[in-house]
């Protein structure tokens, strides 16, 4: 029988998407985006799409052809060209949109964060760092931080295109737990701390330790948001997903 139910394309690949998926799953269609940022995500059930859709007018077709009802943005607050292609699609084919954004980490007594706004100047700020550093930026802008002397660990989610400069320590695990981090942090020596300001729970051990060990934190702000509805938890996106007529 066909799938009554409405369906969700939803822009995935973080956390939060995955719980969106399964919360979402009983009462609508989900098909679940990828974009093949990571080698082995976690996956809800249902139906799973990787890879690109060539532009915002390969977006706009797939809208089309599936008949997607609505569309949930919960990219990494990073994926900015993503984020804009759905925006330009969405508008397009007049698919309601909502972008899951999670809040952002705040500063707390005893941080000691260099906000920047792009690859380039964090680079600037961590080279005059203490050694060594722990580089947490991901491999897209891999390129920025090349020219970085002394010790560097740098944890990705994969291994990049080409190989890493000898002074750099390619790290195996992702993320850790606050009391695991910390535990790093002191066997590790580390000095000095470079982060995407990306939020959520998972990476924020690595804050947590450089604020108890007083290391400074180069911190890369967020692009600015698209324009349009936005919700900052898992809840708030169920129920704009419910309030949508069909």
């Amino acid at each position: 029988m066909p799938d009554k139910r409405p369906t969700v394309l939803l822009l995935g690949g973080t956390a939060e998407a995955v719980a969106l998926a399964h919360a979402l799953h009983d009462e609508f269609r989900i098909i679940y985006s990828l974009a093949g940022a990571t080698d082995a995500p976690s996956l809800p059930q249902g139906d799973v799409r990787r890879g690109g859709f060539g532009g915002w007018e390969g977006l706009a077709a797939h809208l089309r052809e599936d008949r997607v009802d609505m569309l949930i943005d919960a990219t990494h607050p990073f994926a900015s060209a993503i984020s804009a292609n759905a925006r330009r699609a969405c508008d397009m084919e007049g698919v309601p949109r909502l972008m899951l954004i999670r809040p952002m980490w705040e500063r707390q007594p005893g941080d000691d964060w260099r906000e920047v706004h792009t690859p380039e100047e964090a680079a600037d700020l961590a080279e005059a760092l203490a050694r060594p550093l722990l580089l947490t930026t991901g491999v897209k802008t891999l390129d920025a931080y090349r020219s970085l002397t002394g010790p560097i660990y740098v944890r990705l989610l994969k291994p990049p295109a080409r190989p890493l400069p000898e002074n750099f320590t390619l790290l195996a695990h992702g993320p850790l737990s606050p009391q695991d981090e910390l535990a790093f942090f002191k066997a590790h020596a580390i000095a000095g701390l470079v982060s995407k300001a990306s939020g959520g729970e998972k990476g924020y051990g690595k804050i947590a330790a450089a604020r108890a060990l007083g290391i400074p934190v180069v911190m890369l702000r967020r692009p600015a948001p698209e324009p349009g509805e936005h919700a900052a938890t898992v809840a708030q996106a169920v129920a704009w997903a419910r309030s949508q007529s069909f």
